[in-house]
């Protein structure tokens, strides 16, 4: 009897033993299978719809279906109504939105092709403070090259292997290696910021049917346009407005404007599925996006086309909408903001001091007599995309010269290193078509001190024509293939 109790008890012990190990091992494999945990800490995001101007936009008030993923994101966040960038064009415009500084400080402009110095950037002061951070770039301003990618711990330069196209295009690059970190990249026991420019919007345009289709009547519309499109020729739309042979005409332009708006939407559709990919991961209620253009584009406005050579809020004007904490759903923000404040938005959203900067907040309303400030230098980089006898075409001539502006409530002046002065009332002339000749004393002395920050490139240089940037050959080829050399 004994011995089978001592048997029984064994049995006993053992299946016990046993079930312990198999629970043992089933923790083990449940906790190699689940996701490591996540961190507390607000996850940051910042895209960027390149060249994008803001009146082509649905949620300020464009006809065309061309951003129902933006519409969409306005609905759960704010809409600054007066957004400006800090200049014309891509990277002192990204570089003001890494360092919060005015470009006269972070020096990356037509003269100097990367910041300046050593700043503290935004992915460096996320880093520092144990934020992963991932960079995607289109666009190769914003590159390792420019100085743009200091800091992030992960850095894509898309444009490498970009294919205008699309004809190979599975899904978008920039949405396909967003997917990517964020899947199998991102560390999941540290925050993250995600930062992504997306080029669609920049020439030549040549959008995907995808988004062309909804903004042409049929094949035949889409075609038509195409083709009028490339009857600008080998040239480019810029050098065959400013130094061309024969004028460009009015039907080009305006299907070079058609097909924009086909590429915006383009833009708006990938913004929209990183931003799906983004959700999947992070709590929404938690986590801070901002979505921003850097520029705008002319088309035969002001008798100008492209980025350049210009101040006009066709230019600088730009869209950018906040989704978190801190930024009301469905709001409009009527204050005076510019793009320098992207950074200490989101080192504040992070629990972080920007400390010295140029920019504030977005959750903080500023003054309505806040400036904002704009600067241009001396146009050494775009001249140089013209060849000797183009740059004698007097349609240059005025145009060889640096530009300052300053928004201070409704009035607006632009400053000229050619001595040139031209002041307009938003207010009563948001088109900039007629400057003012009465203007208000008072008035004017605070314009021209908003607008009298040094810029360093306000000297014409000792050569009317610059070398090419020393980039490497890739980047080279790259930035020729948009017109930039």
């Amino acid at each position: 009897m004994r011995k089978e109790l001592l048997q029984g008890s064994a049995i006993a012990l053992g299946v016990g033993i046993v079930a312990v190990l198999v629970v043992v091992a089933g923790l083990r494999t449940w906790r190699a299978l689940a996701p490591p945990p996540r961190s507390t800490r607000a996850n940051l995001v910042l895209v960027v719809l390149d060249t994008v101007r803001r009146d082509h936009l649905q949620v300020y008030g464009y006809e065309r279906p061309t951003t129902p993923r933006l519409q969409a994101l306005a609905a759960q966040g704010t809409v600054f109504e007066e957004a400006r960038s800090t200049s014309c064009w891509t990277l002192p415009a990204h570089a003001s939105m890494f360092t919060g500084f005015l470009p006269f400080r972070h020096g990356a402009d037509q003269h100097h092709l990367a910041l300046s110095g050593d700043p503290a950037t935004l992915a460096r002061r996320l880093g520092d403070a144990g934020y992963d951070t991932a960079g995607i770039s289109a666009n190769p301003w914003v590159s390792y090259r420019t100085g743009l990618s200091r800091g992030f711990d992960h850095y894509r330069d898309l444009w490498r292997q970009r294919d205008r196209s699309r004809k190979t295009w599975t899904r978008h690059p920039s949405v396909a290696a967003a997917r990517d970190w964020l899947d199998h990249g991102w560390d999941r026991k540290r925050p993250f910021f995600l930062f992504v420019n997306l080029m669609d919007a920049h020439g030549p345009y040549r959008p995907p049917r995808s988004s062309a289709r909804v903004l042409f009547d049929g094949v035949g519309d889409m075609a038509g346009t195409f083709r009028r499109y490339r009857s600008i020729g080998r040239k480019g739309l810029v050098r065959a407005w400013f130094a061309g042979d024969e004028p460009v005409a009015p039907e080009a332009l305006q299907a070079a404007r058609r097909l924009y708006d086909a590429e915006i939407r383009s833009a708006d559709a990938a913004m929209g599925e990183i931003l799906d990919a983004v959700d999947a991961v992070s709590d929404p209620a938690t986590t801070t996006v901002l979505v921003v253009t850097d520029h705008g584009e002319n088309f035969g406005d002001h008798g100008l086309v492209g980025h350049a050579f210009s101040l006009h809020d066709t230019l600088v004007s730009v869209g950018l909408v906040a989704r978190g904490p801190g930024f009301a759903p469905g709001a409009r923000a009527n204050g005076p903001v510019s793009l320098v404040d992207v950074f200490p938005t989101l080192l504040a959203a992070a629990g972080l001091r920007a400390g010295v900067v140029d920019g504030v907040s977005l959750t903080v309303p500023p003054g309505e007599d806040r400036p904002i400030h704009a600067s241009y230098a001396w146009p050494e980089q775009v001249l140089s995309t013209f060849y000797p006898r183009e740059l004698e075409d007097p349609r240059l001539e005025v145009h060889k010269r640096a530009l300052t502006s300053a928004v201070v409530g409704p009035w607006k002046i632009v400053r000229g290193s050619d001595d040139s002065e031209v002041v307009y009332h938003l207010g009563e002339d948001p088109g900039e078509t007629t400057p003012c000749e009465d203007v208000p004393a008072q008035v004017l002395d605070q314009l021209r001190k908003a607008a009298g920050v040094p810029s360093p490139g306000h000297q014409e240089p000792r050569s009317r024509r610059r070398s090419a940037p020393r980039f490497d050959d890739e980047t080279s080829e790259a930035l020729r293939a948009l017109g930039y050399l």
